[in-house]
């Protein structure tokens, strides 16, 4: 199965382009919809953005949940999986990476 990773900055219209390529039949993952969370960057564990007590991104990173994302990308339920998302540790499921399971 070939997949496409659809990136950008909040606001560009990934999930709208989600919903477009859904409709047209094509089997695409909106990856802030169960497949995100955020941590907290000193510690590495999940918490949550009302637990900061300044700006959220000097304490949280929104990452991707791992072993979500490695058995998305491992199906092969279909000819192209689109992926939108953009987060700080999507470069470890790129093609290149050396720790990549696609």
């Amino acid at each position: 199965m070939q997949r496409v990773l659809l990136t950008g900055m909040s606001g560009t219209g990934k999930s709208t382009l989600v919903q477009a390529l859904t409709a047209l039949g094509y089997k695409a993952i909106d990856t802030d919809a169960g497949y995100s969370h955020w941590v907290n960057m000193r510690t590495g564990l999940p918490a949550s953005p009302t637990e900061t007590k300044g700006y959220v991104w000097d304490e949280l990173d929104w990452v991707w949940q791992e072993e979500r994302m490695t058995e998305l990308l491992a199906a092969e339920d279909g000819e192209v999986l689109f992926v939108a998302g953009t987060a700080a540790n999507q470069g470890r499921f790129t093609r290149d990476s050396t720790s990549s399971s696609c």
